[in-house]
């Protein structure tokens, strides 16, 4: 992909769900826990990560629409720059970073 279309998806390039739930069949939760996704999308792949858990999901993203859109999915969102957000020590059982990329061709 060119690199100004890299930049007008804002390095955006989600999880296929077929990979999301692959993910998902490696893990066990074996009680309460707390997720986060620091760049979260659109909250598909935390979703899926995480479905079936007793998992609090929180994710943090850039993007508007975006960070909308996993809202409305129940994720407990922070809508600003990764870099900016900040949480306590032990707060979170498990990450979940898929970061955005910006593909070169070398």
């Amino acid at each position: 992909m060119a690199r100004s279309a890299a930049r007008l998806k804002m390095g955006y390039f989600p999880l296929p769900p077929t990979e999301a739930q692959k993910v998902r069949s490696l893990l066990a939760f074996s009680g309460p826990c707390s997720v986060i996704d620091p760049c979260a999308g659109k909250g598909t792949a935390l979703n899926l990560i995480t479905a079936g858990a007793p998992a609090l999901r929180f994710g943090v993203e850039l993007d508007t629409g975006h960070a909308e859109e996993a809202a409305k999915t129940g994720i407990r969102m922070n809508q600003g720059n990764v870099f900016d957000a900040h949480a306590k020590v032990e707060s979170f059982s498990m990450l979940y970073l898929n970061p955005p990329t910006t593909r070169r061709s070398i």
